[in-house]
């Protein structure tokens, strides 16, 4: 299903149209991770590889008490996205996935765990600035999963 398919069937319901974006994906996380909840109940006979039409009583009062909808709203959001939700990959997979190309078609930039001064007495942290100096330079540095990288300058 498409994401304009999605938000097109989202706007014929007044409670789910007023999900916020980060609610709506919190949703989709949240019922993807409770895929063998909802398959545990099922008849032997549904399979595993699509999404059951509807979702057990005790998901669909979690999901409800969970995002403060109704259980009407959650049973018509489940059928909106219920084929996303199963073809969701885990956090993890996901996880993967972006390092992946990160790796793949980015080079690794450090950035300081600060973005302001730490110094009490800087001027620039009594404004707010942002800390950006820019220096280029030879950095090692060590990883767990791939060692040793020297990044050039």
């Amino acid at each position: 299903m498409d994401i304009a398919s999605v938000f097109s069937a989202l706007r014929h319901t007044p409670e789910l149209m007023e999900l916020s974006y980060i609610t709506f994906q919190r949703f989709l996380r949240c019922s993807s991770a409770l895929k063998d909840d909802i398959l545990q109940p099922q008849p032997h006979t549904v399979s595993v590889t699509a999404a059951p039409d509807v979702l057990p009583p005790i998901i669909m009062e979690f999901l409800s008490k969970s995002f403060d909808i109704m259980l009407e709203a959650v049973d018509m959001l489940w059928d909106v996205v219920k084929d996303i939700v199963w073809v969701l990959p885990t956090e993890a997979d996901e996880w993967e996935a972006v390092e992946t190309m990160f790796h793949l078609h980015a080079s690794l930039v450090l950035y300081p765990p600060n973005k302001t001064c730490t110094n009490p007495d800087c001027n620039a942290l009594q404004h707010g600035s942002v800390l950006k100096k820019e220096e280029q330079c030879r950095v090692v540095v060590f990883t767990h999963a791939e060692g040793t990288r020297c990044l050039a300058t």
